[in-house]
């Protein structure tokens, strides 16, 4: 992955599927990333959020789906959800220093 926002934006999304969640909407992700992972230091912002998920829906972790929808907000807008388990999406994090932290909590919640 090539950012901490990147990295960011799927561990929020992991975090949505584990809570079942998904798909989701990409402020339903990017208030994720503000609310479950603030201890991570960085804040990043919608649009940063959306333009990641974009990238992640071109890999093995994340499908980008529409579900239906009635609430006017996000209404006709992509929804994104887990391609694989929450294990495997784990996996390239378990190294990763800044956001270790985060990783185990959502391990130890999902347990």
């Amino acid at each position: 992955m090539s950012d901490v926002t990147e990295r960011l934006t799927l561990l929020a999304l992991v975090c949505l599927a584990d809570q079942g969640e998904t798909p989701a909407h990409a402020e339903k992700v990017s208030a994720t990333c503000r609310t479950q992972l603030g201890d991570a230091s960085v804040d990043p912002t919608d649009k940063a959020v959306v333009r990641r998920l974009k990238r992640l829906a071109d890999t093995e972790y994340v499908d980008q789906t529409r579900i239906d929808d009635q609430s006017p907000v996000g209404k006709g807008n992509p929804a994104y959800r887990l391609a694989v388990d929450v294990e495997t999406a784990l996996e390239p994090f378990v190294t990763e220093r800044q956001i270790a932290k985060v990783v185990e909590s959502i391990e130890s919640d999902g347990s």
